[in-house]
């Protein structure tokens, strides 16, 4: 038996329902999932006992949460695989960057600040490092540890009056290569997560649109735990469906581990 630890922000949801319209595919998986509004995510911490959640039981914060997420602690040292998901990326400053910039093949052609591409990704790399876990977490021991970061925005974003996709919309305008930047952005993130002990989990490739957005299909009917929908104007979380295969991208990668440690030395 497979034990799974899924926790995070609002992003959980996608992937809870995902799973559950593929758990009975699995009969040697268990999956159990803490999902925690991100303007409560900082009440919550990781104990020395591998226990993630919000200590102080009975307290107001503690019955608000428990209310919400339907539970206050997951213990992550008790599970196979722990899964931080929705984990805060840099992207939205890499897609500033490069709607101010003209980074070397990467920016927005003609703006009027230039960078090279090792400016770039040295800027990146820094808040990359500065938005790390706590050294609490390299410190966790039993379970293998992913990450797996907040989805890059919707394409329909790109229509969105809404402040907070200002610099997705501003950054395809000028013609910044998007999927190009991300996947650089993406190996400084694997690199920096590679260093506290996780492992980097990524999007599915086919979720991707030739924009280097989301496809703007995985947003549709996108919902949170309690079966309500995100709404039309939410262009960040996703469905069930791209659940399903993000949570299929795990258990491939799970196998795939299993796989490499019962290989003979040298095979």
């Amino acid at each position: 038996m497979t034990r799974i630890a899924v926790f995070g922000t609002s992003h959980v949801a996608a992937l809870k329902l995902g799973w559950d319209r593929i758990a009975a595919e699995h009969p040697g998986v268990t999956c159990e999932f803490l999902a925690i509004r991100r303007s409560d995510f900082g009440l919550f911490s990781l104990d020395a006992a591998g226990r993630f959640g919000l200590h102080a039981a009975g307290t107001p914060e503690a019955r608000r949460v428990l209310a919400r997420s339907g539970r206050a602690t997951l213990d992550l040292a008790a599970a196979d695989v722990a899964l931080w998901a929705g984990m805060e990326s840099r992207l939205s400053v890499m897609a500033e960057l490069l709607a101010d910039c003209e980074v070397a093949g990467l920016g927005a052609r003609g703006a009027p600040t230039a960078l090279t591409e090792a400016a770039f990704l040295g800027l990146m790399r820094g808040t990359i490092r500065a938005g790390l876990p706590g050294p609490e977490w390299a410190a966790l021991r039993g379970p293998r540890r992913l990450a797996w970061l907040e989805p890059v925005p919707a394409e329909s974003c790109l229509h969105s009056p809404q402040a907070r996709y200002a610099a997705w919309r501003r950054a395809a305008g000028a013609g910044a290569a998007l999927g190009p930047a991300r996947e650089k952005v993406l190996a400084l993130h694997r690199e920096a997560l590679e260093g506290i002990g996780f492992e980097l989990l990524e999007q599915p490739p086919e979720t991707f649109a030739p924009s280097g957005l989301t496809d703007a299909r995985h947003a549709r009917g996108a919902m949170r735990l309690d079966g309500d929908g995100m709404g039309e104007a939410d262009h960040s979380h996703m469905n069930p469906d791209f659940g399903a295969l993000a949570m299929r991208a795990l258990l491939a990668r799970i196998a795939a581990g299993a796989r490499a440690e019962a290989a003979p030395a040298g095979a």
